[in-house]
């Protein structure tokens, strides 16, 4: 019923968008992942799959309780290219369908997303609608149900677990900011911490920015998009956090890439300034500066590339 639902979504929105054209283009959009998965108002939201065109997406929500029933409304996309497209939660319930929006020959009203609630969601464009994807809405920042927190018992240090992959919390300050209680941190085996992949992409929940996590605690600002897939990163690989958690990582400072014995400083990497790199002239130059030769990070020439000179 849910495919009936999305075929009537997709018609209406298509008349909208191209007048009334009689043919699909040959590659509809395709949902493969979303990310997160279970969002608060306010919170952008990244759709990973294909076939998604540059300015006429729409998300469309259905109320996964009863699918087959109203759909519940459309948000315009932001953003998109080939491969992904975000749209922000309304931070108020009520979102208003776009215009000439019909369903059933009425004029869709504005409608109600509720909160501590699932549904379906779907991407509609001019080339057809795709396959849904749960995804839920949650009434606060840390959800209905308590994190996942993990730890093994001989470590101090507690990882959050999200989907497959788990993010190290660098601090009690953090950790406490976020909202999360030491009594519901899990005791795990050593194999069942591992099974969970460190993550390696990361950002908060506040901020478009996305960052690379090197050295397990220090992270890099991925500047563009262009930048993120030329780096051959997977959209879907970037992990959501609290931005406490987020501001307890340190900025990459000290870097140097396997082809060259050249040390660089990096500023800005955290986005609150224009990021840029210099070169360290000497030796002598690095230890007058007070730098440590065990802080300097291996990172791949490319993303040094990314970051421009110094002036």
């Amino acid at each position: 019923m849910i495919n009936m639902v999305l075929a009537a979504a997709c018609a209406t929105l298509f008349a909208m968008a191209v007048g009334g054209a009689t043919a699909f283009a040959a590659i509809v959009p395709r949902i493969d992942s979303v990310s997160p998965s279970v969002a608060v108002p306010g919170e952008k939201i990244y759709i990973f799959g294909g076939g998604f065109s540059g300015s006429d997406n729409y998300v469309n929500f259905v109320r996964a309780r009863n699918p087959e029933g109203q759909i519940i409304g459309f948000i315009k996309a932001e953003e998109a290219s080939g491969s992904y497209v975000s749209f922000v939660l309304p931070a108020s319930a009520e979102i208003n369908p776009p215009a000439g929006c019909l369903v059933a020959g009425r004029v869709c009203p504005p409608t109600q997303l509720s909160l501590a609630t699932d549904y379906y969601i779907s991407v509609i464009n001019s080339k057809g609608g795709s396959n849904a994807i749960a995804f839920r809405i949650n009434a606060s920042d840390f959800g209905s149900a308590p994190p996942t927190l993990y730890k093994i018992s001989d470590s101090e240090r507690v990882y959050l677990i999200i989907g497959d992959t788990r993010v190290y919390i660098p601090s009690a300050d953090a950790f406490l900011a976020a909202g999360y209680a030491f009594s519901n941190v899990v005791t795990v085996s050593a194999e069942k911490l591992d099974s969970y992949p460190l993550a390696t992409l990361i950002k908060s929940r506040d901020s478009d920015r996305v960052y690379a996590i090197k050295d397990n605690l220090k992270i890099l600002w991925i500047l563009t998009a262009v930048d993120f897939e030329n780096l051959g990163y997977n959209w879907k690989d970037i992990v959501t956090v609290s931005p406490h958690i987020l501001a307890s990582y340190r900025a990459l400072s000290l870097v140097k890439t396997d082809e060259s014995p050249d040390i660089y400083v990096l500023k800005g990497v955290l986005g609150s300034a224009s990021p840029s790199k210099y070169r360290v002239a000497s030796v002598e130059e690095f230890l007058a500066a007070g730098y440590k030769w065990s802080d300097v990070i291996v990172i791949r020439s490319v993303e040094l590339a990314m970051l421009p000179n110094a002036l």
